[in-house]
């Protein structure tokens, strides 16, 4: 009666030890699965037709907060209302001779507004970038003023980190306002025509490369 018994129960424990096993690591997959970000291709099947704005609400919506990884390809996107980044991606284009993303009119060509976590890379942008109450990074970026003169413009808190180029067109390269900070990382190159602005409780640093940040002086 002993050694069936005692087969019984090494049966039963080693059963329920791999159902736990098997739970455990299908619980963790889960888990990594859902913080993981998106990566995700406009010109995917499925996406044709679609404006960069409803390509761009379309790849934020993960649940996590994780930004979503966008990819743009060769191309001129003309925004008639600029376009409007609230949740954290990554957007990434094939450099700034081949990816264009250009508004219409006076109204900012990309506004980030109230997020954090957000980046620019590989993109010629003509027209302001305006970050309000957010975080942002541009990485090799090409950014022509358009209509207003206006390239970066820092407002409510907001961080900026640039390198790339700036052409203001002899307006204002940079604008921060109320607590925010605009960071100018090598490689980078403003035009000697325009002015960087920005109030008592902003600031605007240039770094060097190796060296430490080299602040300007308000406007």
């Amino acid at each position: 009666m002993g050694e069936p018994a005692y087969g019984f129960w090494i049966i039963t424990g080693t059963i329920f030890l791999l159902v736990w096993l098997g739970g455990w690591w299908g619980w963790k997959a889960c888990f990594r699965h859902a913080r993981s970000q998106i990566r995700y291709r406009p010109d995917s099947g499925g996406n044709a037709g679609l404006s960069l704005q409803e390509q761009v609400d379309r790849a934020a919506m993960n649940p996590t907060g994780a930004p979503a990884e966008i990819q743009l390809g060769p191309g001129s996107f003309i925004m008639e209302d600029g376009l409007r980044i609230t949740r954290p991606v990554h957007l990434q284009g094939n450099g700034g001779e081949a990816t264009r993303i250009a508004a219409e009119g006076d109204q900012p060509a990309i506004t980030i507004q109230n997020v954090k976590n957000c980046s620019l890379s590989h993109l010629r942008i003509e027209g302001t970038i305006q970050c309000s109450n957010g975080e942002v990074r541009l990485r090799d970026c090409q950014i022509r003023a358009r209509g207003n003169g206006i390239c970066i413009e820092a407002l409510d808190g907001s961080v900026v980190v640039f390198s790339g180029q700036i052409q203001g067109e002899g307006g204002i390269a940079i604008r921060a306002k109320g607590e925010s900070k605009v960071v100018l990382q090598p490689p980078y190159n403003l035009s000697g025509d325009d002015y960087i602005v920005f109030d008592s409780q902003s600031r605007v640093s240039m770094e060097k490369r190796g060296g430490e940040p080299d602040p300007a002086q308000p406007v």
